[in-house]
């Protein structure tokens, strides 16, 4: 009986993996890492889903998913690093680095929705600043190869989308000003007529200022 009862859960947990291993891959060999997955890799589903949007065609290309993993590799390799993704600044950042990759690889890991949990540390230590600076390239450097693939069509995508949302929050913004400037100007057109009322009414007593008045008669 124990020994059915130990073939049956075997059998059962052969078939779990059968059914694991036959599920479908949805990032077509793309190293994707959600929000939950390791700290150092959350970015790279924010990567992902924008070269998705702006160009799928870009994920069928063996040379993107070479770079994209090769970059999502590196990442992995620095235990001091974290990164996020945010929906509020997802057509913001997370893409677009500065040139000069040498000056501004500490900006540009930024820019890449990461850093180094140690660079508060660089203000005391130059060896820290040193070792910062060098993981911080290695980043960056890894990451070139991927961005050159991807930015003529992630890049203006994404400032054409930023646009998008930031224009329709300032016209609302301005249709409310515009609003607002009409009850201003309600409240000094009531304030007018007000004033022209009291104006007629002091031009009449004005007038009738001028005769004199009845005089008293005596019979």
């Amino acid at each position: 009986m124990w020994c059915l009862y130990t073939s049956n859960m075997t059998d059962k947990k052969e078939k779990k993996e059968k059914e694991k291993k036959k599920k479908p891959d949805k990032y077509n060999g793309f190293h994707v890492y959600s929000k939950s997955g390791d700290k150092p890799t959350r970015c790279t589903a924010h990567i992902y889903d924008m070269i998705k949007e702006a160009n799928p065609e870009l994920l069928t290309r063996e040379d993107v998913k070479k770079a994209f993993n090769d970059f999502v590799a590196c990442l992995k390799k620095h235990d001091k690093l974290e990164s996020y993704s945010s929906k509020a600044t997802r057509f913001i950042i997370g893409i677009k680095i500065l040139e000069n990759t040498e000056k501004n690889c500490f900006q540009n890991v930024k820019n890449l929705n990461c850093r180094f949990t140690y660079e508060n540390d660089r203000y005391r230590d130059t060896d820290i600043k040193d070792q910062l600076m060098k993981e911080c390239a290695d980043v960056i450097n890894s990451y070139i190869p991927l961005y050159d693939l991807i930015k003529r069509d992630v890049v203006p995508y994404m400032e054409f989308k930023q646009w998008e949302i930031q224009s329709k929050k300032d016209i609302e913004m301005y249709h409310r000003l515009i609003e607002r400037e009409e009850n201003v100007i309600i409240q000094y057109q009531h304030a007018i007529d007000s004033s022209r009322e009291r104006m007629c009414e002091y031009a009449k007593r004005a007038l009738d200022l001028h005769n004199p008045p009845e005089k008293t008669t005596f019979e």
